[in-house]
């Protein structure tokens, strides 16, 4: 059964940390500076294994891959000096390969083969997976975002945070459109063979 889309309570929580945005600025824009608020949200809701959360003076990092206007945009809201539980936000923009030690991971746009390939690695790092892609929560993704009638809603891969021994809170899991409890754990990439 489909939950509510988010009440206006938890709406205003979720989104209060964002810039402003500008009466010029188009809707991609205003679409990726929502997200980026969500972004932030979503650390604030979700708890780290003690062994990977960052220190005290340590940044919290976020890999951007994907869609480069959209990673702009997300990491141009996401820079200048925020900061989320006492860490300062660091903005890596770089293919997945290299965000790899990033606390949280936003895919823009369509995942790729070869993005795909390196979630079982995000999982055994407890990476907290974002993206918005159609399939990002079979694929082995935490958070799906999805726009549903002009209104940004969040599907949730519990099973998948679970294998990356990140606890989500429970606000945050009612806020969601839906939750899935179970689902085929991607299996690591073989390497290919030589001949």
């Amino acid at each position: 059964m489909l939950k509510p889309l988010l009440p206006a309570t938890i709406l205003i929580v979720l989104v209060a940390g964002l810039p402003p945005c500008n009466a010029a600025a188009d809707s991609f824009s205003r679409e990726y500076m929502v997200k980026a608020g969500f972004i932030v949200n979503l650390i604030r809701f979700t708890t780290w294994p003690e062994s990977k959360r960052p220190d005290p003076g340590e940044p919290f990092r976020i890999g951007i891959c994907g869609s480069l206007p959209a990673a702009r945009v997300v990491a141009r809201a996401l820079s200048g000096g925020r900061t989320v539980k006492g860490h300062v936000i660091t903005v890596r923009i770089a293919d997945l390969q290299d965000l790899l030690d990033s606390h949280l991971v936003f895919i823009a746009g369509p995942v790729s083969r070869g993005q795909q390939k390196l979630f079982p690695v995000l999982h055994d790092r407890s990476v907290l997976s974002v993206g918005e892609d159609d399939d990002f929560l079979s694929l082995g993704g935490i958070v799906n975002f999805s726009v549903v009638e002009h209104r940004l809603v969040l599907d949730i891969n519990k099973a998948a945070a679970d294998r990356s021994d990140l606890s989500l809170s429970a606000r945050l899991l009612q806020v969601a459109r839906t939750v899935v409890s179970s689902y085929r754990i991607p299996a690591p990439a073989e390497p290919a063979r030589q001949r």
